[in-house]
């Protein structure tokens, strides 16, 4: 690999529920932290509850997530995940 060992990187992906930034909101994430040699050091993924309340998620994104409402009804928020994430940034 010809990463430098002077960082560290970081892999970060979203699920959301749709495109739109104006309305849509995550509900997934995870990130993948590594060192210079490839080597996975810190990882942390979550469903995310939306804060508005959805009746039911875009037919898209849930065929491409494999999500559904009842998967989110119970996952923790945005401030829940917070302290989770913060460490890798």
């Amino acid at each position: 690999m010809l990463l430098s060992d002077k960082y560290r990187y970081i892999g970060l992906d979203f699920e959301t529920t749709g495109l739109d930034v104006s309305k849509d909101e995550p509900i997934q994430i995870g990130i993948m932290e590594i060192d210079h040699t490839g080597k996975i050091i810190g990882e942390y993924q979550s469903l995310i509850k939306p804060d508005k309340k959805t009746d039911e998620l875009k037919h898209i994104v849930g065929f491409i997530t494999g999500l559904s409402i009842s998967d989110l009804e119970t996952a923790p928020t945005r401030e829940d995940i917070l302290p989770h994430i913060e460490k890798f940034f």
